[in-house]
């Protein structure tokens, strides 16, 4: 939500939504797996490559003028490439790590500039560790790192309510700890955003929302803060059908 006026422009074919055209792509794509032993243990690495070029695109545009958001079919380049790495072993016994990066290359032409595409990480990476013992206890650990990503032009609003070119990279972390009772019936609790990484600010001029100022879309982290959570699991058999 927010105060931004909509435009749609260089629609000329009236058979299409609004005049636009609809999107054509070509897309291209690898997985390579390998199992290996990393000190002894066995692991697996995963590799994923894709690219995708557009041919044509309904371009969102946020960079032209802060009181607009502009929808064109696209004028030169619009491109994808994303590679990941994820790597899955067991350095210890019972202990199951995975550790996983992705970069993202999402770049299209705005007005003109082939700009990289807004409020999108260029770089991900993440790691998990799972613990479980032999008297039912699970220990789940997950931290995720997003790097900065890129925000739409605010140059022309005033000084009180511009925002930098990039937002800060931040770290999400969660935990988790199970216990299973029967193979029926678990609990478990956990925390969420454990580091209680919030975005600030989340609305700009957020005490007018009629002003053209106002705008609640630049979302580029997390909305909520750190919570707590607790509960149980019971499986219950469902009667078969009988023929």
């Amino acid at each position: 939500m927010s105060a931004r006026s909509v435009f749609v422009l260089n629609g000329g074919d009236n058979s299409n939504a609004y005049g636009l055209s609809p999107e054509v792509a070509w897309n291209l794509g690898i997985n390579l797996t390998h199992d290996f032993y990393l000190l002894g243990k066995r692991a697996t690495l995963e590799v994923d490559l894709y690219r995708t070029d557009f041919q044509s695109q309904v371009v969102t545009d946020l960079y032209r003028d802060h009181r607009q958001v502009q929808f064109y079919d696209l004028v030169g380049k619009s491109y994808s490439n994303s590679f990941q790495a994820q790597l899955n072993f067991e350095p210890i016994k019972r202990v199951e790590t995975r550790l996983a990066y992705r970069w993202f290359d999402v770049k299209t032409n705005y007005g003109g500039e082939l700009l990289q595409r807004p409020l999108l990480s260029e770089h991900r990476a993440f790691v998990n560790i799972a613990y479980k013992t032999k008297d039912n206890w699970a220990f789940d650990w997950t931290t995720s790192w997003f790097s900065k990503k890129r925000l739409p032009d605010t140059s022309t609003s005033d000084a009180a309510y511009q925002l930098p070119e990039f937002s800060p990279d931040y770290f999400l972390m969660h935990a988790q700890i199970t216990k299973t009772f029967s193979k029926r019936f678990d609990a478990y609790v956990g925390v969420e955003n454990a580091l209680d990484m919030v975005q600030d600010p989340l609305i700009v001029h957020p005490h007018d929302p009629f002003n053209h100022h106002f705008d609640a879309s630049m979302v580029w982290g997390p909305v909520m803060g750190r919570m707590f959570y607790l509960g149980f699991r019971y499986q219950i058999d469902t009667p078969k059908e009988e023929n």
